[in-house]
């Protein structure tokens, strides 16, 4: 039974997509039932159909069908399906097709199934021939006649049987047909959504940041190699640590002592040493970190990730991959500790006085005081404030008195003092001892002060409006909180930055503060959620929940409570977030990314195993089609990624800018990763040539921006062709790039026959590159470039295995004719040395040809010319002087002109010396 036409029946776009988009793929062929298996199919999941439409200026669309239709849909009115459109981009020679944006439409707008033609990667024609098929349907509707079955008839249909009998009739004894689980896509980039269950023989450890291996160069990984002087100081492997900041033999393999942990936890060595007061490796990185020493010869960070920079509106496209790339963070400059790593020393709970000898000798923190006081308060790091504020009390200064001191210690009773002393602010931040007396565990001195004041005095606040109370929810005890709350002080009082008394508990970890808080707080807001989950106190956790906390709630930016751990990989937190039954696993944020995606491009591979188990899907994309497998590829996590091919993610889908995940992880130089993954390319995909939406190659963006021979020298013994040109903005081919990137006009003296890229080049020619080729004619041939850049060895290289024939100049010009530009002309001498044939005579797009040149040669000698014309007949050499270019001149009129424009001072009378 063939569709029917139905003029009643449009469809509307919701969103036309302003600009093509970069070609996807076409989703895997598994397609959705839409009752039951058996029914007549009529349009198959992937086929192109033509839409009906009504917008102005268009009659049809093209779409690309993401779910199957079936006959019974027809009848039914609010029957929709899932489809990706075709963008029509109109230029002055053509009519194209992109792939554009996602919609669902009405499965009675279909008018039939057509094909497209792919001249190139992502450009789609419409043929004339489906064309006319399309317009002939739309003039039946317009006259009101019946449309002809041929015209609507599915180009395909599947068969459901072996005969019409097997669909009509059933035995007595035979089975109903069993129904099947509809297989479901995503919408957006229909891959199938999964759920699966990690086997348990599955054991899988980030290496980069556990275990006592020796150090490892991570197929030149530079990045990821950096990463393991973070393990060495988790595992506190002292030794490993030392060579490796030490030795100049080490250094050629990291590009920099203080590379961030990743995109989500920019934490270096120092940061975590820090965390773990571990005072030797800190003293070892400080060392290494000075900035008046003769900086190591580093490793250089691969530079082929910039060719991922693109996003476009609301997406983030490719940088949502390159969240990592600033990717350091010197704890010391020449001004000092560097500002961000000055604030999470002063704020870390467990910071001592020796560790701020290590960064401030001599006490040389005293001048910011007023800074950093209030970051050791703030943190409840009682023992080190009671050191710091007795070196202020003792130098008389800052505004301390000394009951601010007094309260901090854990010794007798206080001596005598003022009641308004209890109130004495401190400079600059207006610290009050009521206020350091919360921070004590003990609160002996507290009680002693609220009793000196009235309950009023309990709100009074410090410059960032930090109360007592606030103070007290820091403490490594509860009793400062209870005493407070016990004379009245309000519990619901907010900082400058919101921060409530409960919000700081949980971001400390202060479990039974917390409890105690919930108590007298009226609400519990979404912020206490997040922190306590973000700072990985799971037992907080679980006391929120208890009490009734949304765990799907979001930021601003859309970021839940589960993602948030997920991004610190706190697996106890993510457990007891998944445990929650009204938590959502795939929660998204405001680009799309789930909690699964945050964990695997931060390598926590035991949290992305929780959240599969939980039902994560591992096919999930983000706005920009980045999938999970991008994000653990991307940010070059091996084990995440290891993890995902075990459980069947989709490893090559392609993202809106046509990368698949194993072409970022080569880009930003995660080898481990890229070449894990190539190694396992089913034969089908095409990985190692794979190309991106301008149609550029791996090979071709390494040839283009790499600063090694490795990556091109793997890429081609994996059997990467060279000849593959790029599509747009022109056609372009990896050797070209090699040579655009030679020194503009640098002298032959000064260039040496080795060096990066020749070897680049010798490579390419070794492996069948093109050296002429008609195509290279939109950039260059690569022998043009040789001697353009005065190049005397690549041109040597190239010249035995150029066509000295074609043409590829800007001006259509062929390769004798830049040579007789040069304005050294051995370069020509040796053209013709080499070729025994006779010269083409050829123009240009100007219509000079060689002997135009040649007029025009000041470098030419009499030899030189004499050689050139041994190569043309008589008769060529008459048709080419004859010959008048585009300014009306023959080859001897042009070496007039030359030759009186550029000697016209010379004095033809003078003698001789």
């Amino acid at each position: 039974m063939p569709p029917k036409a139905k003029p009643s029946k449009q469809t509307k776009r919701k969103t036309p997509a302003t600009k093509p988009k970069a070609p996807a793929p076409s989703p895997p062929p598994k397609t959705l039932a839409y009752d039951e298996d058996g029914v007549d199919t009529l349009f198959e999941a992937m086929s192109i159909v033509a839409v009906r439409c009504d917008e102005e200026g268009e009659r049809f669309w093209i779409a690309q069908l993401l779910d199957d239709t079936i006959e019974d849909m027809l009848e039914d009115e609010s029957a929709q399906v899932n489809v990706v459109y075709f963008d029509k981009v109109v230029s002055d020679k053509s009519t194209s097709y992109r792939l554009g944006s996602y919609d669902a439409i009405p499965v009675q707008a279909i008018m039939c199934e057509i094909h497209l033609d792919e001249p190139s990667p992502g450009d789609f024609k419409l043929p004339k021939r489906h064309l006319d098929r399309i317009e002939s349907i739309l003039a039946n509707v317009d006259a009101g006649e019946d449309v002809p079955d041929e015209m609507l008839q599915p180009l395909k249909k599947r068969k459901t049987s072996t005969s019409s009998e097997a669909t009509t009739k059933r035995g007595n004894g035979a089975k109903s047909p069993s129904r099947t689980s509809a297989v479901k896509l995503d919408k957006l980039s229909g891959l199938v959504k999964k759920k699966v269950q990690v086997p348990t023989s599955i054991h899988l450890q980030d290496e980069s940041m556990a275990g006592k291996h020796p150090f490892r160069s991570k197929c030149a990984d530079v990045v990821s190699s950096s990463k393991e002087i973070i393990r060495m100081v988790l595992v506190k492997d002292y030794k490993m640590l030392e060579n490796l900041l030490k030795k100049p033999s080490m250094h050629k393999h990291v590009y920099s002592f203080f590379v961030t942990r990743s995109a989500g936890i920019p934490k270096t060595a120092v940061h975590y040493a820090i965390e773990r007061a571990d005072l030797k490796a800190l003293t070892l990185l400080l060392a290494a970190a000075k900035p008046d020493q003769t900086p190591p010869k580093f490793a250089k960070k691969p530079v082929c990730a910039r060719a991922l920079n693109a996003s476009r509106g609301g997406k983030e496209g490719n940088n949502a991959l390159l969240k990592d790339e600033g990717g350091t963070l010197p704890p010391l400059t020449l001004d000092g500790v560097d500002s961000t790593v000055e604030t999470f020393l002063w704020g870390n709970p467990t910071t001592t006085y020796e560790m701020i000898m290590l960064f401030y000798p001599g006490d040389t923190w005293v001048q910011s005081s007023s800074r950093v006081i209030p970051l050791v308060a703030r943190c409840g790091n009682c023992t080190l404030l009671c050191k710091l504020v007795g070196i202020l009390v003792a130098r008389n200064g800052w505004g301390y008195n000394a009951l601010h001191a007094q309260v901090l210690a854990d010794m007798g009773p206080l001596d005598p003092f003022k009641k308004v002393s209890v109130l004495k602010k401190a400079n600059m931040h207006s610290i009050r001892p009521l206020h350091f007396a919360a921070i004590n565990p003990n609160p002996a001195h507290l009680a002693t002060l609220v009793g000196e004041v009235d309950q009023s005095a309990l709100a009074e606040a410090d410059a960032g409006n930090w109360t007592a109370l606030h103070y007290a929810a820091t403490s490594s005890e509860t009793g400062p909180l209870k005493v407070l709350l016990k004379a009245g002080a309000d519990a619901n009082l907010r900082t400058k930055a919101k921060d409530t008394p409960l919000t700081i508990a949980a971001r400390l970890g202060r479990l039974e503060h917390v409890k105690v808080l919930l108590e007298h707080s009226d609400i519990v807001c979404v912020r206490v959620l997040h922190l306590a989950a973000q700072h990985g106190h799971d037992q907080v956790v679980q006391v929120l929940l208890a009490h009734g906390a949304n765990p799907n709630a979001s930021t601003s930016m859309k970021e839940s409570a589960l993602a948030l751990a997920a991004e610190g990989g706190h697996l106890n937190c993510v457990n007891a977030l998944l445990q929650n039954k009204g938590t959502v696993v795939d929660v998204l944020d405001k680009v799309r990314r789930t909690p699964l995606m945050v964990a695997v491009m931060n390598g926590h591979v035991d949290v992305a195993i929780a959240l599969l188990n939980a039902g994560a899907n591992p096919n999930a994309v983000d706005t920009s089609m980045n999938s999970v497998m991008h994000y653990a590829a991307g940010y070059g996590w091996l084990s995440c990624v290891k993890l995902l091919v075990a459980v069947e993610s989709a490893t090559w889908f392609q993202n809106s800018w046509g990368y698949s995940p194993m072409a970022v992880a080569a880009l930003k130089g995660r080898y481990d990763v890229s070449q894990f993954l190539l190694d396992l390319a089913p034969p089908t995909e095409p990985a190692v040539d794979f190309r991106d939406s301008n149609g550029a190659t791996m090979l071709f963006l390494q040839c283009k921006l790499a600063e090694s021979v490795d990556q091109i020298a793997y890429l081609l013994s994996k059997g990467a062709n060279p000849n593959i040109p790029t599509t747009s903005p022109v056609v372009a081919f990896p050797l070209q790039q090699v040579l655009l990137r030679l020194p503009e006009d640098k002298m032959e003296s000064n260039v040496e026959g080795g060096g990066v890229l020749v070897e680049m080049a010798k490579l390419l020619i070794q492996h069948k590159a093109y050296i002429t080729h008609e195509d290279m004619h939109h950039v260059g041939q690569p022998l043009a470039f040789a001697m353009a850049k005065k190049h005397k060895p690549l041109f040597e290289l190239l010249l035995p295995v150029s066509d000295l024939a074609m043409w590829g100049g800007a001006k259509k010009e062929n390769l004798w004719m830049t040579a007789v530009a040069q304005p050294d002309p051995t370069y020509l001498t040796a053209m013709l040395n080499k070729s025994s044939r006779q010269l083409p005579i050829v123009q240009d797009v100007d219509g000079c040809n060689l002997l135009h040149y040649v007029a025009i040669s000041s470098a030419i000698t009499v030899e030189t010319v004499t050689l050139l014309f041994t190569r043309l007949t008589k008769s060529e050499i008459a048709a080419a002087m004859a010959s008048v270019n585009k300014a009306g001149h023959t080859p001897l009129l042009t070496l007039v002109a030359f030759e009186r424009l550029n000697k016209a001072d010379v004095d033809y009378t003078a003698e001789d010396n």
